[in-house]
């Protein structure tokens, strides 16, 4: 009994902890309100536009000037928001491409299968559509998988591959 009162407490003390305040619109990995002046990444009207990739739509936003980097963010509940202060370090020497994968924020899901081939051909659409030349990839996550299946299939426009791996889902496999 005594650990049902502790879950219980627990519960009520977590949602009445993590009530966002009224009129603040919030995003994944948010620990605070964004202030005013924030760059609305993968929603900014300024600097979104689209690219048709097969059946689908795939929003991106372009940031800064020099050698283009690619910046790729996770599945599953990723986001570009969640990628806004590498987008606003980078942008100072690069330009970057930040798009959101199929599904994901502005994109479309289109009817294909999602695989980790259809998402380097998506980013492979957005790459044409922005520029002809190789470009760096940062990708994160499922960003960093599908970074290595751009590189693979397309590889005289992949300068270099920074995979971001928090963890290696194929390390029991390789022992």
């Amino acid at each position: 009994m005594a650990w049902r009162r502790f879950i219980f407490l627990l519960i009520s003390a977590t949602s009445a902890v993590s009530q966002p305040v009224a009129g603040q619109l919030r995003y994944f990995v948010q620990t605070t309100p964004s202030p005013a002046t924030a760059i609305p990444y993968g929603n900014n009207p300024k600097a979104g536009k689209y690219a048709l990739a097969g059946d689908a739509r795939i929003y991106y936003e372009v940031y800064g000037k020099g050698k283009p980097l690619v910046v790729l963010h996770g599945g599953g509940v990723g986001s570009t928001y969640e990628m806004a202060q590498l987008i606003d370090s980078l942008a100072k020497s690069y330009q970057v491409i930040a798009l959101s994968t199929r599904g994901h924020g502005r994109s479309e899901i289109g009817h294909t299968p999602l695989t980790y081939e259809q998402n380097a051909n998506d980013v492979y659409a957005v790459m044409q559509a922005v520029t002809s030349d190789s470009v760096i990839v940062l990708g994160f996550s499922d960003g960093a998988y599908a970074g290595y299946k751009l590189a693979n299939m397309y590889p005289a426009r992949v300068s270099k591959l920074m995979p971001w791996e928090p963890v290696n889902r194929y390390r029991a496999y390789a022992r």
